[in-house]
């Protein structure tokens, strides 16, 4: 009876002495993939927040515009392009 080894995906990299090297990949942070989406000209989405909890004090006119989806503010985008590599 064989026995198979599970195939594993390896990243290689070739460097500059023709040598294959494994390179790790980077683990995405689980809750900013929860929490953003890439439009498809490159913005990150985001939800607002301010919508959990105290609603009856809120006006409908301001709790309906929490519902949408906004763009993340372009200083941020550099930080969460850290966490999520592979969006």
């Amino acid at each position: 009876m064989k026995l198979e080894t599970p195939k594993l995906e390896i990243t290689k990299a070739v460097t500059e002495h023709k040598e294959e090297i494994d390179v790790p990949k980077i683990k995405s942070n689980r809750g900013a993939m929860k929490r953003f989406k890439v439009t498809g000209s490159g913005k990150i989405k985001r939800a607002k927040g301010f919508k959990g909890h105290l609603l009856s004090s809120k006006g409908k006119k301001r709790k309906r515009n929490l519902r949408h989806s906004t763009t993340v503010a372009a200083v941020e985008q550099k930080n969460i392009r850290k966490l999520i590599p592979y969006l």
